[in-house]
């Protein structure tokens, strides 16, 4: 039983870890808004604009930024999910809908 709860929380951790993408490596001067400048111009381009891009550094980089910017904006969904539903009134939740079926 032990292993199987020990091994449930490695699976839920690593879950999380890869809905999160973990801990980004931080990007040695280069500020935040240059960061959203790069998503914003990825997601302006057509995928023949991005191929046609004859530097593979600059492409990859507007592209690693626009998934940045994708993760960030789903986690704070994510979250914004998680408090509306931690905020509701307990009266929402009444006894009755808590127990389990016999």
């Amino acid at each position: 039983m032990l292993r199987s709860v020990e091994a449930a929380r490695a699976s839920i951790s690593l879950t999380v870890r890869g809905a999160t993408g973990g801990r980004p490596r931080r990007r040695e001067g280069i500020t935040h808004t240059k960061l959203r400048q790069f998503a914003s111009e990825a997601a302006a381009l057509e995928v023949s604009e991005l191929l046609d891009i004859s530097r593979p550094g600059k492409r990859h980089t507007l592209l690693l930024n626009l998934l940045r910017q994708a993760r960030m904006r789903c986690r704070d969904e994510l979250i914004e999910m998680l408090l509306r539903r931690i905020r509701r009134p307990a009266r929402a939740f009444p006894p009755s809908r808590l127990r389990r079926p016999a």
